[in-house]
C-alpha cells in the first residue's frame, strides 16, 4: 500500500501530534500548532492544516503576537487558495499583508503576495497576477529563497503561456526548475517539473511534455506528495485527451485511465473543488476516450459480421454454379467419365463444409456482438444498481442501523450468498462485527478472525480464492490472495484456474475515506460456488467509498444530535435565561428559564420571531448593527433583568446572529455585592438622633433619595456619611440595583484606575486574563459611592469628570466605550471648596458632584444626640457581649455630653463598645467615666490649670468648660473644641507640600512649564524631576 506521505514527514507530523498533547506554555503551543499545519499542508493535507493554522492563529491572538497572527493568516491563505476557496483565502491573505506592512515584516509580506497572485493567475486576472508576482520576486531575490523563486517563475511561466509569450514562458520554466535544484527542495523541484510539462504541451512540444509529466509524477509519487500527485495525474489525462492522438503510444495511455487515479487520490484526500475538476475532465475526455474504445470494438464485431456474410454469398454463388455444371455434365453422359463425376461431388462437398465453417463463425461473431452489448447494459444496469443503492444509503439517519444496511445493499450489489460489516474500534484499532446480512453474528465473527491480516488490515481491496478442502469442509483463509501459508492444501485445477482468472470466492474491501478506514466489508458467493470478477471487486469498492462517508456523516450526525442534547442539558442549567436569535431575528435555541421570562414557549416548526415581542425591540440593534450590551437594565412583564448579548458572525465577519442572557436585578444585585464586598444595609430608620441640625439633613436626604442626581456629602470623619449614601441608596429607585462602594484615599494611585474603569487582557504586568470589570461597570443599574472623593489624585479627577459627563467607561487597555447606568455619591472629610481654591481639586468635578450636598455636622454641635446614641450603643453591645447592664449614671452622661468627640459618632460608639466589655457580669449600669474622657482632663488640667482653679479637689469641672478651646500655640487637645472653634490644622510632610504647592502652581498656568519654573523659583528641569516624581501629567492642567 502506498504510504500516505513521505517516511519523514510522518514521523515529525506524529512527533508534533505527541507533543500538543502534552502541557505546553501557550506561546509554544502556537508555534508547535503552526508547524505542524505546514507539515500538513505540504503534504496535501489541506483540512488539517486549516484545523491547526486556526488554532495557531487563535492563540498568537490571545498572546498578542501580531507577527505570530500574521503567519498563520498567510498560511490559512495559502492553504485555501490551494483547496480553491479564493474568497476566504484573500481575507487572511490582506490581513497577513496588513500585519506585514504594521510590523515591516518584507518576508511575510512576499509571501502573502506570491499567494495572493497564483489566486489571480488562476482567476484569469493576468495583470495583477503579473505585478503580484513582479513584487514578490524583487524581495525574494535580494534575500534568496529558491523554493519561493521556483514557485514564482512557474506562475509566471504559465502566465506567460496563457498569453502565447512562448520563448518567454520556456525561459521561466527552465528558471523555475534551476531555482528548484538550488533550494534542494523535492517538492519545488516536482513543482518545477510540472511546469516546464505544461509550458511545453501548452506550446506544441508534445513528446517533451509527455517525459516532463512523467518525471514530475516519479518524483510526487517517490517523495509521497500525494496531492501533488493527484494533480499531475489530472493534468497528465487532459494531456492525453488533447494531445494523445499526436503520440505513436497514445492509446496506451488512455485520458480515462488517467483521471480515475487521480479521482480516486483526491476522494481519499478530500476536496470537492477539486473532484469537480476531475468531473469536468471526464466530461471533456474520459468519457469520449470509453466511447472511442467501445466504438472500435463494435465496428470490429461489424466488419467480421460483414466478411462473414459476403463470404457466405461468394461461396453460394460458386456453388450453384458447380450444381449446374455438374448437371450439364451428368446430362450429356456420353462420353462423360465417372471420374468427372465424383470431382464434382468432391467439390461440392468442399463448398458445403466452408459454408458451413462461415456459417459457425458468423454465429460465433454475433454471440460476441451479443456479448459485448450484454456487457455493456450490465454495466449501466450496475451503475444504476449503485446510484441507488447510494441514494438509500443517504436516507439512512440511524447511524447504529448503517452497518446492517450496508452489509445488505453490499450483498444486492455483487449478488453475494452472504455479508457482513466489521468497524474498528477508534481507539484500539481492533475489529469487530455491527452488521450482517444472511449470516450469523458468531459465523461472521468467526470468519473475520480467519482473515489474514492483509485483507483485514483494510490496506486494499482483495479477493479471496478457493482452496483445495475436503467436501464439506469451510474454505477458511488457505486459498487467500498473498497470503502464502505452507500449511494451505495444494489447488485443484479449477481452484488454480480461478487463481489464474482472477475468479474468487469472496472479497474483502476496506471502508476508507481519506487517510482513515473505518473497517471493511467481507461478502462471499460459499453457498452458491459463484465467483466475483475484478470488475465485481472495482465495484463493491466505489460502493465502499460512498459506504464510508456514509458512516462518517452517521458519526458526525449522531455527535451533532449528542451536543445537540449536550447544549440543551446545558442551557436548562443556567440559571439565566437565555435564547438566540438568527440573522432574521428568529429564535433558534431557548431553555426553559427564558421561555418564563419571556412568556413565550418554544416549538421548532413555528420558533418566535422578534418582530412579535415588542418588549425585545430593544434587540434590534445587536442583530441588524452587531452592537452588544453588557448588562443593560431591562424591564419585562415578568420583571427586571440585566441583559447582555453577543453577535455571532460567519467566516466572512457577517452577522449570523445574536445570543442574549436575561439575569434577574436582584440576583445580579446579590452576585455583584459579594464579588465587590459592599452592600447597602442601613436605611433613614436606622439614622439615630433627635437634633433639629440632623433632622435637616435627614429631610434633604429624603428629598436626594428621590431623585437620580449626583449626591456629596461631606462631614468629619466618623459623622455618618457612608450610612447616609446607603440610606439615600435603599431608598431611591435603584434600590434593586447593586451598591458599590470604593475608598478613593486607601488605593494607590497606581491602581485606582484599574479599580475604578476595570482593564482588558495584557493591559499591564499581571493583569488577569480575561479582563476584570471596573467598579463602574459593578455598579451598573445601581449606585457607586466614591468615599473619600477628597483624596483622589488631580489627574485621575479628569478622566473621572469624563465619565460623570458622558455617562460611558472604557476598561484600561481597552477601545470599546462602555455606557454606563449608575448613580454616584460622593463623600469627603476635606472642605472641598478650599480645595478647589488651592488647585488641589477641579472645580468642574467639584461642581458636577454638589448637585445636591448634604453637610454632616460633628457630634460636638449636637451634643442632644449623645444621649441618645450613648443608649443605643449600650443596647446593642450588652446584648451582642451577653452584659446585664442597660443604664448609664447621671455624671457618666454628663461627661459623655461635655466630651468634644473628635471621632464623632464612630469614636462614641467605640467607647461605649469598651465600656461594656469592662463591665462587670453582675452590674447593671454604667458607673464609671470612661477612661479617655478622663484622660484628656487630666491632660488640659496639666496645661491649663487656671480653668480648673475653681474646682473642689476631687471634683474638677464638667461640662464645656472643661474642654474649653485651648490655643494652639500652646498645642491645645488634638480634637475639634466645642463652640465650632477652628481645628489646628495638621502639619504635613514636605513631599506632600512640594506636591501640592507643585500642583497649584500648574494648576494656576494651565500646565505652563516655564511660567510654573519662574513661579516657584527653581530651573525647568526641577520641575520636570518633580513631575516625573510625582507622577503627574502636564497636559491634564492644559484644558
Amino acid at each position: 500500500m502506498e504510504s500516505p506521505m513521505g517516511v519523514a514527514s510522518r514521523e515529525e507530523i506524529d512527533s508534533l501530534h505527541d507533543k500538543l498533547r502534552g502541557d505546553l506554555p501557550a506561546s509554544e503551543r502556537a508555534a508547535t500548532e503552526l508547524a505542524l499545519g505546514r507539515l500538513c499542508a505540504r503534504s496535501g493535507l489541506h483540512d488539517e492544516a486549516l484545523h491547526h493554522f486556526s488554532a495557531a492563529r487563535r492563540l498568537f491572538d490571545s498572546l498578542g503576537d501580531r507577527a505570530g497572527v500574521g503567519a498563520a493568516d498567510a498560511a490559512i491563505g495559502a492553504s485555501c487558495g490551494a483547496k480553491g476557496e479564493p474568497d476566504r483565502a484573500r481575507i487572511h491573505l490582506d490581513r497577513a499583508l496588513a500585519v506585514a506592512d504594521d510590523l515591516g515584516d518584507a518576508d511575510l509580506k512576499a509571501r502573502a503576495l506570491n499567494a495572493l497572485a497564483h489566486i489571480a493567475l488562476r482567476a484569469g486576472e493576468y495583470e495583477r497576477a503579473q505585478e503580484l508576482f513582479t513584487r514578490a520576486r524583487s524581495h525574494f531575490e535580494q534575500h534568496f529563497d529558491g523554493a519561493e523563486l521556483a514557485t514564482i517563475h512557474c506562475g509566471l511561466a504559465r502566465l506567460a503561456a496563457a498569453r502565447d509569450q512562448l520563448e518567454d514562458a520556456r525561459a521561466l520554466a527552465r528558471r523555475a526548475e534551476e531555482d528548484a535544484r538550488a533550494s534542494g527542495d523535492s517538492l519545488a523541484i516536482g513543482r518545477a517539473l510540472m511546469c516546464q510539462a505544461v509550458v511545453a504541451w501548452r506550446t506544441g512540444d508534445v513528446k517533451h511534455a509527455k517525459r516532463y509529466f512523467r518525471r514530475a509524477m516519479t518524483a510526487f509519487q517517490t517523495d509521497g506528495y500525494r496531492r501533488e500527485l493527484a494533480e499531475a495525474y489530472l493534468q497528465f489525462g487532459l494531456f492525453m485527451g488533447d494531445a494523445g492522438h499526436q503520440l505513436g503510444d497514445g492509446f496506451n495511455d488512455p485520458p480515462a485511465y488517467w483521471l480515475a487515479k487521480a479521482q480516486e487520490l483526491f476522494r481519499e484526500l478530500g476536496g470537492l473543488y477539486d473532484l469537480e475538476r476531475v468531473r469536468e475532465a471526464f466530461r471533456q475526455h474520459g468519457r469520449r476516450a470509453t466511447d472511442r474504445v467501445a466504438e472500435v470494438e463494435v465496428l470490429q464485431l461489424l466488419q467480421e459480421l460483414k466478411q462473414h456474410r459476403m463470404a457466405v454469398h461468394r461461396e453460394s454463388q460458386r456453388l450453384a454454379d458447380l450444381v449446374g455444371a455438374a448437371v450439364e455434365t451428368i446430362a450429356k453422359r456420353t462420353g462423360a467419365p465417372v471420374s468427372a463425376v465424383d470431382e464434382t461431388q468432391t467439390r461440392i462437398a468442399a463448398v458445403e463444409q466452408t459454408l458451413s465453417r462461415s456459417l459457425d463463425a458468423m454465429a460465433m461473431a454475433e454471440e460476441r456482438f451479443l456479448g459485448a452489448v450484454n456487457a455493456v447494459v450490465v454495466e449501466r444496469e450496475n451503475i444504476r444498481t449503485l446510484l441507488e443503492l447510494t441514494q438509500s444509503l443517504a436516507r439512512v439517519d440511524d447511524y447504529g442501523r448503517l452497518p446492517s444496511e450496508i452489509a445488505h445493499m453490499a450483498a444486492q450489489l455483487s449478488n453475494a450468498d452472504r455479508a457482513f460489516v466489521a468497524l474498528a474500534d477508534p481507539d484500539t484499532g481492533d475489529l469487530a462485527v455491527h452488521g450482517v446480512h444472511n449470516v450469523a453474528d458468531d459465523e461472521a465473527a468467526t470468519r473475520l478472525l480467519d482473515l489474514s491480516e492483509t485483507a483485514r488490515g483494510g490496506g486494499a481491496a482483495t479477493l479471496l480464492f478457493r482452496a483445495d478442502a475436503a467436501p464439506g469442509a469451510p474454505s477458511g483463509d488457505a486459498g487467500r490472495a498473498g497470503d502464502g501459508r505452507s500449511s494451505d492444501p495444494p489447488p485443484t485445477a479449477d481452484a488454480e484456474r480461478q487463481r489464474r482468472l482472477r475468479l474468487g470466492y469472496a472479497m474483502v474491501v476496506p471502508l476508507r475515506r481519506g487517510r482513515d478506514v473505518y473497517g471493511i466489508i467481507y461478502a462471499d458467493k460459499e453457498l452458491s460456488g459463484g465467483v466475483f470478477t475484478e470488475r465485481d471487486l472495482d465495484l463493491l469498492s466505489v460502493f465502499a467509498g460512498q459506504a464510508a462517508t456514509a458512516l462518517e456523516n452517521g458519526r458526525i450526525q449522531e455527535e451533532l444530535r449528542v451536543q445537540i442534547r449536550a447544549t440543551a442539558t446545558t442551557l436548562e442549567a443556567i440559571r439565566d435565561g437565555v435564547v438566540t436569535f438568527n440573522a432574521g431575528g428568529i429564535v433558534i435555541a431557548m431553555n426553559e428559564e427564558a421561555s418564563r421570562i419571556l412568556g413565550v414557549r418554544y416549538d421548532p416548526k413555528r420558533p418566535p420571531r422578534l418582530t412579535r415581542m415588542p418588549e425585545l425591540d430593544f434587540l434590534r440593534p445587536s442583530i441588524v448593527g452587531g452592537e452588544e450590551y453588557d448588562g443593560r437594565n431591562v424591564n419585562l412583564p415578568t420583571g427586571d433583568y440585566l441583559c447582555s448579548t453577543r453577535v455571532i458572525r460567519d467566516d466572512r465577519g457577517d452577522i449570523a446572529g445574536v445570543v442574549a442572557t436575561f439575569t434577574e436585578l436582584k440576583r445580579a444585585t446579590s452576585v455583584a455585592q459579594r464579588i465587590v464586598g459592599s452592600t447597602a444595609r442601613y436605611s433613614f430608620a436606622d439614622i439615630i438622633g433627635v437634633s433639629a441640625a440632623l433632622k435637616r439633613r435627614l429631610a434633604l436626604a429624603e428629598a436626594a433619595a428621590r431623585s437620580d442626581s449626583s449626591v456629596l456629602i461631606t462631614g468629619e470623619s466618623g459623622t455618618g456619611k457612608e450610612l447616609f449614601a446607603q440610606a439615600i441608596h435603599n431608598a431611591g429607585p435603584r434600590a434593586g440595583g447593586p451598591f458599590v462602594g470604593i475608598n478613593c484615599a486607601a488605593i494607590p494611585r497606581d491602581l485606582l484606575e484599574s479599580e475604578l474603569f476595570g482593564y482588558e487582557t495584557g493591559a499591564f504586568t499581571g493583569a488577569r486574563r480575561g479582563g476584570r470589570p471596573g467598579k463602574f461597570e459593578l455598579a451598573e443599574g445601581g449606585t457607586i459611592l466614591l468615599d473619600e472623593i477628597g483624596d483622589m489624585p488631580l489627574e485621575m479627577q479628569a478622566k473621572l469628570l469624563r465619565v460623570l459627563q458622558e455617562k460611558v467607561t472604557q476598561r484600561l487597555g481597552g477601545t470599546r466605550e462602555i455606557p454606563l447606568n449608575c448613580r454616584v455619591i460622593g463623600t469627603t472629610n476635606r472642605d472641598l471648596s478650599a480645595e478647589v481654591a488651592r488647585g488641589l481639586f477641579r472645580q468642574d468635578l467639584y461642581f458636577r458632584l454638589r448637585v445636591i450636598h448634604i453637610d454632616l455636622p460633628p457630634l460636638r454641635e449636637r451634643p442632644e444626640d449623645v444621649e441618645v446614641l450613648a443608649r443605643h450603643f449600650l443596647q446593642i453591645y450588652a446584648a451582642r457581649l451577653g452584659k446585664p447592664v442597660r443604664d448609664i449614671a447621671p455624671h457618666v452622661m454628663d461627661a459623655l455630653r461635655s466630651y468634644p468627640w473628635p471621632g464623632n459618632i464612630r469614636e462614641l460608639e467605640h467607647v461605649l463598645e469598651g465600656e461594656v466589655n469592662l463591665a462587670g457580669d453582675d452590674q447593671i449600669a454604667l458607673t464609671e467615666v470612661p477612661l479617655v474622657i478622663e484622660q484628656a482632663r487630666r491632660d488640659l488640667q496639666r496645661l491649663f490649670p487656671p480653668a480648673f482653679a475653681g474646682a473642689p479637689p476631687g471634683n474638677p469641672p464638667t461640662g464645656p468648660a472643661a474642654f474649653a478651646p485651648v490655643p494652639p500655640a500652646l498645642g491645645g487637645y488634638p480634637g475639634p473644641p466645642l463652640g465650632g472653634a477652628e481645628q489646628p490644622p495638621r502639619l504635613k510632610s514636605m513631599v506632600e507640600s512640594e506636591r501640592e504647592l507643585l500642583i497649584a502652581a500648574l494648576a494656576q498656568h494651565r500646565g505652563n512649564i516655564p511660567s510654573v519654573a519662574r513661579t516657584l523659583g527653581v530651573s525647568r528641569g526641577t520641575v520636570y524631576n518633580k513631575m516625573k516624581k510625582f507622577n503627574i501629567d502636564p497636559s491634564e492642567f492644559r484644558s
